[in-house]
């Protein structure tokens, strides 16, 4: 495990950077009226660590049993597509 992922908060009150943030998200989470999410920002700003808390406030100590899989796909431009025309 990496040193970042030991320490990192797991709990939206233990987030310190925007509080204001944090306040909405645990009214949001409380209220269970949760609407749909983009969190943006760079590299580093604590996306990840945020949503995390989030999901820990709303489903408890499992959601960090989780196993996170990213797949990626090649897509090639090789394959044409040709329309006709009928009539």
């Amino acid at each position: 495990m990496l040193w970042v992922d030991r320490h990192r908060p797991k709990k939206l009150e233990d987030v310190e950077l925007l509080p204001e943030v944090t306040n909405l998200l645990t009214h949001l989470a409380d209220s269970g009226d949760m609407p749909h999410l983009l969190f943006y920002g760079p590299s580093g700003s604590g996306k990840k660590t945020r949503v995390m808390a989030l999901l820990h406030r709303i489903y408890g100590q499992n959601v960090f049993n989780i196993k996170l899989e990213h797949k990626s796909m090649a897509v090639t431009d090789s394959k044409t597509i040709e329309k006709k025309n009928h009539g």
